[in-house]
């Protein structure tokens, strides 16, 4: 990744137009932080610890990492604070626990054979193995974690709403609202991984114009039946897509534990979202007047980065 552009000489004006998009970015995960007890003091001292990190991670010169008086110009944390943080030791942060043993079940449930269809939707599976090789909850769970019961899993997945239970013992995995009822130890992993992983796509798309790729279709004046209609064909289609690259990178990642090839070992994040709000008639009734008046239809304003 590039070195980027210094902020000694950034426009003044762009800098504010890029805290004004923060205070939108980080106004939904301030209310998550509020939600979850994260208080304002723990979140402005690790903010700052991450200026100066960035700052002597990213805005060396000549391969030099920046002394400390740089990185104060840089960040606007006084040089004795810079110092302090500098000092502190690395790697030390509690980080979020990896996801537990029911999310591993669901990732594994829509990985792909044995446990999918033709089309990569989650099956339902009888609750107990048999003697045949029909693949079951039970035995999914045994390959995961073997000192943990099964039932056990079950009844917590239940709990939640993540799965049903039908009449012919059968389990039923609830894709799309399983992920709502993860517990909050796995949802903090979540944020910390996907999430990060966007932002960072982005932001070097941004800065260095590297091969990730952040990609939207946005627009405004569409009515809350448009919305409805379009998230239902949206989710059809990605979820066909999303089963299928699951199913090829979890087989590709079962063949290279096989073959432990040789070389730098990657990780790779792709992912989708949607997000709607209503925005008012305002913006419409402007678009549909000044089309009147010139005789063209309202302004498209569709976007794909």
């Amino acid at each position: 990744m590039a070195d980027p552009p210094s902020p000694e000489v950034a426009d003044a004006h762009v800098a504010q137009a890029h805290l004004k998009a923060m205070s939108e970015v980080l106004a939904p995960l301030v209310r998550m932080m509020i939600a979850r007890g994260v208080q304002y003091g723990p979140l402005a001292s690790m903010l700052k610890a991450l200026y100066v990190d960035q700052a002597v991670t990213h805005f060396g010169i000549a391969g030099e990492a920046p002394n400390d008086s740089r990185v104060s110009v840089l960040t606007g944390v006084h040089r004795a604070e810079v110092k302090r943080l500098r000092a502190l030791p690395h790697g030390t942060e509690d980080a979020p626990a990896p996801p537990s043993i029911w999310s591993r079940v669901m990732e594994v449930w829509s990985s792909g054979h044995p446990y999918t269809d033709a089309q990569g939707v989650p099956r339902p599976l009888p609750r107990l193995a048999s003697g045949s090789s029909e693949a079951s909850f039970e035995s999914l769970v045994r390959s995961i974690r073997r000192d943990v019961r099964p039932r056990t899993v079950l009844d917590e997945m239940l709990r939640v709403g993540a799965v049903t239970l039908d009449e012919r013992d059968k389990v039923h995995l609830h894709s799309r609202t399983a992920g709502l009822h993860r517990p909050a130890a796995d949802q903090a992993w979540m944020l910390s991984l996907h999430l990060a992983h966007h932002a960072e796509a982005f932001t070097r798309r941004v800065l260095d114009a590297d091969e990730h790729f952040a990609r939207v279709v946005y627009d405004s004046d569409l009515t809350a039946e448009d919305v409805g209609e379009l998230r239902a064909r949206v989710r059809a289609r990605i979820d066909e897509v999303l089963n299928t690259f699951n199913a090829e990178i979890t087989a590709r990642r079962q063949d290279n534990l096989k073959h432990r090839p040789e070389g730098a070992v990657w990780h790779l994040s792709m992912g989708v979202f949607d997000y709607a709000e209503p925005s008012g008639p305002k913006a419409w009734l402007e678009a549909q007047a000044a089309a009147d008046q010139t005789g063209s239809a309202p302004e498209e304003r569709s976007e794909n980065n």
